[in-house]
């Protein structure tokens, strides 16, 4: 995700005593004096890695699915007038944004699935 490996990032976790974000430089809590050894530290800034990654995983799939349904949209804007060309005797007229909801919603399926693939990726190593 980033240019900057993990190991040379200063990373930030939940301390266990009092749940106050510190950063993994330090050897203790600053807030409530709760001592931190390196096993503890690393295995909390795990986990605080892997919960922001499956965060971003949620998101990415909210994001596939408004690709969808924008896509949805576009059908719906495309089979409307068709639909009404039978039930009445006229002319069949589509609206303008039906090529923009296509192009959207394909477009944000593909980046949401592109992000997904890729935090997939990353949690594996996680």
């Amino acid at each position: 995700m980033s240019i900057i490996p993990d190991e040379l990032k200063t990373q930030t976790f939940p301390c266990p005593g009092c749940r106050q974000i510190i950063s993994s430089e330090h050897s203790s809590c600053r807030f409530c004096g709760i001592e931190i050894n390196d096993d503890l530290r690393t295995n909390l800034v795990r986990t605080e890695l892997r919960d922001r990654s499956l965060g971003r995983l949620r998101n990415h799939k909210v994001y596939m699915g408004v690709g969808v349904a924008v896509f949805g949209g576009g059908l719906l804007t495309l089979a409307t007038p068709i639909l009404e060309s039978y039930t009445e005797a006229r002319m069949v007229n589509f609206s303008c944004w039906t090529p923009l909801l296509f192009i959207g919603g394909i477009g944000a399926f593909v980046m949401g699935l592109n992000g997904y693939i890729k935090e997939k990726r990353y949690l594996k190593d996680v």
